[in-house]
């Protein structure tokens, strides 16, 4: 019982680490997630953070993993809902926007910062980055090219910029949150990626 207890406490000690790692890299990014100012903010020795995630690099893998999985619950898997081509990429967009207008951390969204944070950087972190966005990007080109061959965009399209231009807009749109603070940033790409489709992007 003891043995079962300590578990469940360190599980749960675990989780608030990461839970606080989230929050912090969504403010400061993942270089600024430190274990020693983790544990000053958790009221924990620095052995009691290490015992749990025994590097810096070890803890920011497990904050991406931990952040990749909410985008996949909140938006990859929601979107996947829809039948493929042009309502799964639509419905793709619309989470997307939703994601980042309302994302589950109060600084903004971790994995899109992230990858500017780690764009020119080596390392297991950058790779995970890297990884994640050519994932993302090539599940949004295949939705593109399922509603080409559909007839549901112009034959003359081209799935594969469909996708960069979709992945621009919403990295400008951070871009606007972020650096100019412009509270309409969702709205705009909401319009702009109506007009790219010819049909409207609601909120999911």
């Amino acid at each position: 019982m003891a043995g079962r207890r300590s578990d469940e406490h360190a599980r749960a000690t675990r989780a608030r680490i990461l839970r606080e790692s989230l929050e912090l890299a969504s403010h400061v990014g993942f270089d600024g997630i430190t274990i020693g100012g983790l544990a000053k903010q958790l009221d924990m020795s620095k052995a009691g953070v290490l015992g749990h995630f025994a590097s810096k690099e070890e803890l920011q893998l497990a904050v991406h993993a931990e952040a990749a999985a909410t985008f996949k619950r909140e938006v990859v898997d929601r979107g996947r809902e829809h039948p493929p081509g042009i309502q799964r990429l639509l419905a793709f967009c619309s989470l997307w926007a939703d994601f980042i207008e309302s994302p589950p951390w109060s600084g903004g969204c971790i994995l899109t910062a992230a990858s500017f944070e780690f764009d020119a950087q080596p390392g297991p972190v950058a790779a995970r980055t890297r990884e994640g966005m050519v994932s993302w990007r090539s599940a949004i080109q295949r939705q593109a090219q399922i509603a080409i061959d559909d007839g549901d965009l112009p034959r003359e399209h081209d799935a594969a910029q469909v996708a960069f231009v979709i992945v621009a807009m919403v990295t400008g749109t951070i871009q606007a949150i972020q650096t100019h603070r412009d509270p309409t940033a969702c709205d705009r790409l909401r319009t702009a990626l109506a007009v790219q489709f010819g049909r409207p992007i609601a909120t999911a």
